[in-house]
């Protein structure tokens, strides 16, 4: 925040060298013109240009600052205005400033640590010195880590007491539950038993949710495991890509909600976060060997800011009418048994492919399908199957 803020100061003063710089440069030629009329004009003359002129530049510098002023103004209650947006607060649940304040700063700001993470950055050093490279560049790594944590100290703290405390004590409220909203970045406070029945009533859709009775992830794990020492052995896979997919990890991925605040009685959006799962590294592998593919048609758009331009010379035909649909539930409705050959067929049209990837691919294909039908989660401890469609929270899902 402190870095934002002095790049945003920098910049505004540049933007004021250069006004006063352009103010300058007019009233040099304003002189100019004065001294050139007052040697072509008579003085009486002169006097009444002068006169009309002044008053023409008070009446704009009068019309201008306001107009100024009311921008100014706009921007101030805009700014309240969205302060009073970051929070959307439950009546009672929240009390103390320092929860308030805190609250205030969004979940996406980051707290200082109040200590060096050393555990954090020897993990992270390891896992990039077991990448393929040679000895001596992971141990000339490994010691400029060390040099720089040796001397390192931690940051200024860049919360107050009041509101480090308050962040203990909502992480030890059980009665509520904090989320992002699902747009707008604003954070929601919810009653816990009042999210626990939204999500429940999302779970108790047989048609797209099954409970399990017992926990998938060892033979699911067991399954990727077995695949990959398959490929090693027959020598279809590079030793760095099989360290790399080899899961080490067992963390079941996690259902949650996030608050519809822009609708009626706050609806919820399902979400399932697949950090850390069995299948995490393998779906974020094949995001990043099949993203190049996506767009490769003229049924494609990008963003917002695409769509416009694309319609910006659209002539819509008389008694014609454009229409914008809205998919319900996309991910739980993408057909996987169609979608893979799809896949496979784009797959086999991209000349880049042998560069890009050392599997083939009918191995992409295996990949892909176990990504897609690992379709697991939990909530509140109990086991639930997605049974149609792709697995929500899985990096290769938005791809497919």
């Amino acid at each position: 925040m402190k870095i934002i803020h002095n790049a945003e100061k920098k910049l505004l003063q540049e933007r004021i060298r250069q006004c006063n710089f352009t103010i300058r440069k007019y009233e040099e030629s304003v002189k100019e013109l004065k001294s050139s009329l007052q040697s072509k004009v008579s003085t009486e003359i002169n006097n009444q240009i002068l006169t009309l002129f002044e008053k023409t530049h008070s009446s704009h510098f009068e019309m201008a600052k306001s107009r100024q002023r009311q921008k100014f103004d706009r921007l101030l209650i805009s700014k309240e205005e969205i302060r009073s947006r970051q929070t959307l607060e439950i009546p009672t649940l929240i009390g103390q400033s320092g929860e308030r304040s805190v609250l205030m700063k969004g979940l996406n700001f980051s707290v200082t640590p109040s200590k060096i993470p050393v555990d954090e950055i020897v993990a992270a050093t390891e896992l990039a010195c077991n990448q393929p490279k040679e000895k001596s560049q992971a141990e000339s790594l490994r010691n400029e880590v060390v040099k720089i944590v040796s001397k390192s100290k931690p940051p200024r703290p860049n919360i107050s007491r009041a509101e480090r405390e308050a962040i203990k004590a909502l992480a030890k409220d059980d009665s509520i539950v904090i989320l992002l909203a699902d747009k707008g970045r604003t954070t929601v406070i919810l009653n816990k038993q009042d999210y626990h029945n939204k999500v429940k009533a999302l779970l108790d859709d047989t048609n797209t949710y099954e409970k399990l009775t017992s926990d998938p992830t060892r033979a699911i794990k067991n399954k990727l495991i077995q695949t990959l020492k398959e490929w090693r052995k027959e020598e279809r896979i590079p030793n760095y890509l099989y360290n790399q997919l080899y899961p080490t990890a067992e963390n079941v991925p996690k259902f949650y909600g996030l608050p519809k605040i822009h609708k009626k009685d706050v609806p919820l959006r399902p979400i399932v976060s697949s950090i850390g799962s069995v299948m995490y590294d393998t779906a974020k592998f094949l995001a990043k060997i099949m993203k190049p593919l996506v767009g490769l048609n003229s049924h494609h758009i990008v963003n917002s800011e695409d769509f416009v331009n694309k319609i910006a010379e659209l002539e819509v035909p008389p008694r014609q009418k454009l229409v914008s649909y809205d998919v319900s539930s996309l991910f739980t409705s993408i057909p996987i048994n169609e979608a893979i050959p799809v896949v496979r067929a784009k797959l086999g049209s991209d000349q880049s492919l042998p560069d890009r990837c050392p599997l083939d691919i009918a191995q992409l294909s295996v990949l892909l399908e176990m990504c897609l039908s690992s379709t697991y989660f939990t909530f509140q401890g109990e086991f639930y199957k997605q049974k149609k469609g792709a697995a929500m929270g899985s990096p290769i899902s938005p791809v497919v």
